[in-house]
């Protein structure tokens, strides 16, 4: 009987010891701070629909709005990491809502025990739909593309890249140009945040 009373006290004992440490020991979570600091002046929020001050001109001189929205997947877990995607769109629209071009990005990255720890190269995506195209707009590629560990400790991978659509009417002069820039933060708690522009 001693015998028994002596187990249960080492097993709760052990027990009080074991919460005593998970309380002292930070957890990363959800709900854990994030510290990156976007560039000034690009914010826009994950998942909303935002229109940009950016005035673009299109083949009848009119303004173009500019916006941006983000889809992303449901998190899956893949041995001991689980793993989730994020792909941002800044598209350009006429005065009546027809599409003269759009950027996307995407980034997948699977993430454990609150390091991020694997990333894909950012890929990148443009369409300009055939009108848009024999009115003038072009793509003219890719004119800068970052990968980096923000804080180096693998908490948050951010991700940039900046491409360039050009307005040229008559084909031999261009009176316009595009620069959509997007920036997307991956966190190691499967969340993101994203900011773009368009200069």
């Amino acid at each position: 009987m001693g015998e028994l009373v002596s187990k249960r006290i080492i097993a709760t004992a052990c027990s009080l010891f074991a919460a005593l440490m998970l309380l002292a020991v930070p957890q990363a979570s959800a709900t854990t701070e994030r510290q990156p600091t976007p560039p000034v002046g690009m914010y826009n929020g994950p998942g909303e629909y935002t229109l940009n001050p950016k005035t673009v001109t299109d083949d009848k001189g009119r303004i173009v709005t500019v916006r941006s929205h983000a889809d992303a997947g449901e998190a899956r877990t893949r041995g001991i990491e689980t793993c989730n995607w994020v792909k941002v769109t800044v598209e350009a629209e006429n005065a009546v809502g027809s599409r003269l071009w759009s950027y996307v990005n995407r980034v997948d990255w699977c993430y454990s025990n609150a390091i991020v720890t694997s990333i894909s190269p950012i890929q990148i995506a443009s369409d300009i739909p055939q009108w848009s195209n024999l009115a003038g707009w072009t793509y003219d590629g890719v004119k800068s593309k970052e990968q980096w560990d923000y804080y180096g400790d693998k908490w948050v991978y951010r991700n940039h890249t900046q491409a360039k659509f050009e307005y040229c009417p008559p084909r031999v002069i261009c009176i316009d140009e595009a620069l959509p820039e997007i920036l997307i933060d991956t966190y190691a708690d499967g969340g993101y945040d994203y900011d773009w522009a368009v200069g």
